[in-house]
C-alpha cells in the first residue's frame, strides 16, 4: 500500500509540474504573438525608426499623433477599461474613415509611444508638441473631435 501511495504521489506531482510547464509555454507564446502584433502594426503603418531621435519625434502622420494624444487622455483619467479602448478605436475609425485593422494599429502604436515616453504626461506633452510642429492647426479639429468622442 505505501508503494501505491508513493507511485500516485509521483504521478500527481509529475502531472502538476507538467501543467505548470505547459502554462509557462503558453504565456511565452502569447508574449511572442503580442510582440509580433506590434511589429506588424509598425510595418503596416510604415514607421521607420531614426537614430538619435525620440520615436515620437520621428512620427509625421497626423492620424498616429492624434491617436497618441487621445490614448494619453484615456490613460490620464485612471484605469483604462476595455470599453474605453473600444470607444477610442471607434472614434479613430469614424474620424479617419479607416478600417478596424487600421484603428487597432493606431491604438497599438499609441500605446507603444506612451510606453516609450515613460509617463502619460511626457507622452502627451511630446506628442502635442510634435502635432503642432507638423500640422499646426490643420489637424487640431480632428484631434478635438476624437477627444470629444472618447470623453463623452
Amino acid at each position: 500500500m505505501p508503494i501505491l501511495m508513493t507511485l500516485l504521489s509521483i504521478i500527481g506531482a509529475a502531472y502538476f509540474w507538467s501543467g505548470r510547464a505547459r502554462n509557462a509555454r503558453d504565456a511565452a507564446e502569447d508574449i511572442v504573438h503580442v510582440a509580433s502584433d506590434v511589429r506588424l502594426a509598425f510595418r503596416r503603418m510604415g514607421f521607420k525608426r531614426k537614430t538619435n531621435i525620440h520615436p515620437v519625434d520621428a512620427i509625421e502622420d497626423n492620424d498616429q499623433l492624434t491617436a497618441i494624444i487621445a490614448k494619453a487622455f484615456v490613460e490620464k483619467k485612471g484605469v483604462v477599461t476595455l470599453n474605453d479602448i473600444v470607444r477610442l478605436r471607434e472614434a479613430l475609425r469614424h474620424e479617419f474613415d479607416c478600417t478596424d485593422q487600421r484603428a487597432e494599429d493606431l491604438t497599438i502604436v499609441a500605446d507603444w509611444a506612451i510606453r516609450e515616453c515613460g509617463t502619460v504626461d511626457a507622452a502627451l506633452s511630446r506628442a502635442s508638441r510634435r502635432h503642432y510642429k507638423t500640422h499646426e492647426m490643420n489637424g487640431f479639429q480632428s484631434l478635438m473631435r476624437v477627444i470629444g468622442q472618447i470623453t463623452c
